[in-house]
């Protein structure tokens, strides 16, 4: 990558190091100590039958405050093509010169 980097370095005015997006399968108690998981939600008033719902809205308001941000910024908001059948995630691009 440096050297793609520095052979283009003239047309290039930035570089975003960032994953696009995490996917997650199976059970993410086991990324926490025992217990963590059920005190977190536990802590939010949260029952665990209740909390597919409370992370879906939880989901809804880091996207709704991302797209917020990057509106204040003047970013443009590109849409990629999706991962394994998910819908487009929004993308960003500050100078509105992104390209695929």
């Amino acid at each position: 990558m440096d050297i793609f980097l520095e052979k283009h370095r003239d047309a290039i005015l930035g570089v975003v190091e960032e994953f696009d997006r995490v996917i997650f399968k199976g059970h993410l108690t086991s990324m926490f100590p025992e217990g963590a998981f059920g005190r977190y939600l536990s802590q939010r008033g949260i029952l665990l039958k209740q909390a597919g719902k409370f992370f879906e809205r939880e989901t809804d308001t880091i996207k709704q405050h991302a797209k917020s941000v990057a509106e204040q910024a003047g970013a443009r908001q590109i849409r990629s093509a999706g991962f394994g059948g998910d819908p487009p995630s929004p993308l960003v691009a500050a100078t509105g010169r992104a390209t695929r």
